[in-house]
């Protein structure tokens, strides 16, 4: 999403891991491509640019049941989530993501005792005392149950745990949608908790305070089986 023009003196480089289809314009005698069987947990976009990133994310499961808020008949199950761009923002890349039966997520980055999803954006250069957010996107993990987490390093200094008030640092899968210091986007159903679902949004704070060339962001998960759906950063620059 990019800012107003304006005299800026920050700059954020953003990026997007996902699960994902890209198009193409192929040749008009080419024949069409096989279908990958499967699509990597890779990155989908990268861009140096004034702005960050806004998302909006939501769950159609409540307590009970599933949710259909909308008057279509023809669907069992429907939710509504709302994105708040800033006043005069312009984007310049949106993506849409949505989550049923594990056995259709084709892409999704697969986590367990024995697997975790670890992501190096390559020609990232992290600036001493820079700071920034990093949000996931994850499903299959269970409230309560504490043995996952999401770190970050530059490839200077140890793995920083990120963690907040909603999110344990040992139990960040834990059926949450938050974000820090931002007034919560309007979302149909909204129940605390998200039943599997999670989408977090995490200030990186001290974790970038050494810069590095080597970011890397890790999310394991030692108990549950869960998914990982998305990954974003958006780190400070100076010009």
């Amino acid at each position: 999403m990019r800012n107003s023009p304006g005299p800026l003196l920050r700059r954020a480089t953003v990026g997007v891991l996902a699960p994902g289809v890209f198009c193409a314009r192929a040749r008009a005698a080419a024949p069409p491509a096989p279908e990958a069987p499967r699509l990597p947990f890779a990155e989908r976009y990268h861009a140096l640019q004034h702005g960050g990133i806004v998302r909006a994310a939501g769950t159609a499961v409540s307590t009970r049941s599933y949710v259909d808020v909308d008057s279509n008949p023809d669907t069992y199950n429907s939710s509504r989530a709302e994105v708040r761009p800033p006043d005069g923002a312009r984007v310049t890349y949106a993506r849409l993501y949505w989550g049923g039966n594990p056995t259709l997520w084709d892409g999704f980055g697969t986590l367990d005792a024995r697997f975790g999803q670890e992501v190096r954006p390559r020609g990232v250069r992290v600036p001493k005392g820079t700071s920034g957010r990093a949000a996931l996107v994850a499903h299959g993990g269970d409230r309560g149950r504490r043995a996952d987490s999401l770190t970050v390093s530059t490839g200077r200094g140890p793995n920083t745990v990120l963690t907040d008030a909603a999110n344990p640092r040992d139990g960040v899968l834990n059926s949450t949608i938050s974000a820090p210091r931002t007034p919560p986007s309007r979302r149909e159903p909204s129940c605390s908790n998200t039943l599997g679902y999670g989408s977090d949004v995490f200030d990186l704070g001290t974790a970038l305070r050494r810069g590095g060339d080597q970011p890397a962001f890790r999310l394991v998960s030692q108990r549950d089986a869960a998914w990982a759906g998305v990954l974003f950063r958006a780190v400070d620059a100076t010009e």
